[in-house]
C-alpha cells in the first residue's frame, strides 16, 4: 500500500470523526505525566530495595545461612517480605510504562527490561552501601521503614523453629535480653559462653518460643553493630 493510500485512508477517518486529534497541550501534559510516573517508579524501586540491602546488611542476616536448615529457615522469616514485594511493583510498574516510549520499539524490549532491572538493583546496591542510609534510619519521616521490617519470624508459635534477630541489652549465663525486644528473654543454648556478648551487639539466633515472653535458643551467632 502506497504512502499516499494511507494518507487519503487517515483524512477519510479524520473527516468522518473516526480519529480524535489531540491538542498540543494534551500531548504535552500526558508526556509530562508519563515521564514523571517513571521517573517516581525508579526511584522508588531502588530506594526501596536499597532500604532492603540495607537492612540485611546491617543485621547479617546472610548470617542465618551459616546455621543449616534452620537457618535458612530463620533467614526466610526475618527477610522483609513487604517491603520487596512493593519495590518490585515499582519495579514492574516502570517496566510496563517503558513500552509506551519509542526507544522500545526502536530495541529489543527484552534488552531495555534487562537493563532496567540490572541498573536499578546495581543503583540499589551502591545505595545500600554509601552514607545515606544511617541519617535516613533517624529521620522521624524514614525511621518506621527501617526499624519495622518484620519477618514471618515475629508469629510466636508455640513449640515451632523460629529466627530471631535483635540489638543486645544484658546478657548473662541464664538469660538473654534484646533492646528492641524488652518483654522477650532468650535463654542460651547449652555450654553458649555468654561472655564474649557485648551491648549493643547484633543477635542472630534459632530456637521456638516457650511462651509469648521466652525463647530458646538452639545456636547464636553475634556481631558488633556497625
Amino acid at each position: 500500500m502506497s504512502t499516499t493510500n494511507i494518507a487519503d485512508q487517515v483524512f477519510e477517518k479524520i473527516k468522518n470523526n473516526q480519529v480524535k486529534i489531540k491538542s498540543k497541550y494534551y500531548i504535552l501534559a500526558e508526556k509530562i505525566g508519563l515521564d514523571g510516573l517513571f521517573l517516581i517508579s525508579i526511584i522508588s524501586s531502588a530506594f526501596l530495595f536499597n532500604v532492603v540491602f540495607y537492612y540485611l546488611k546491617s543485621t547479617h542476616s546472610l548470617d542465618f545461612l551459616a546455621l543449616g536448615n534452620y537457618g535458612l529457615l530463620a533467614f526466610l522469616e526475618n527477610f522483609p517480605l513487604m517491603l520487596t514485594s512493593i519495590a518490585l511493583i515499582f519495579l514492574f510498574l516502570a517496566a510496563y510504562l517503558l513500552r509506551k516510549y519509542d526507544i522500545s520499539y526502536k530495541k529489543p524490549y527484552r534488552y531495555l527490561l534487562l537493563l532496567l532491572f540490572v541498573a536499578t538493583l546495581l543503583t540499589s546496591i551502591i545505595f545500600s552501601y554509601s552514607h545515606i542510609n544511617k541519617p535516613l534510619s533517624q529521620h522521624p519521616t524514614f525511621k518506621p521503614l527501617y526499624r519495622n521490617q518484620i519477618g514471618l519470624g515475629h508469629r510466636r508459635n508455640k513449640g515451632h523453629q523460629h529466627g530471631l534477630v535483635g540489638i543486645l541489652d544484658t546478657s548473662s549465663p541464664n538469660q538473654i535480653t534484646l533492646l528492641n525486644q524488652p518483654n522477650l528473654i532468650i535463654l542460651p543454648p547449652k555450654n553458649f559462653d555468654t561472655s564474649t556478648l557485648h551491648h549493643g551487639d547484633i543477635i542472630r539466633a534459632v530456637g521456638y518460643y516457650i511462651d509469648n515472653h521466652t525463647f530458646q535458643a538452639l545456636k547464636i551467632i553475634s556481631s558488633p553493630r556497625q
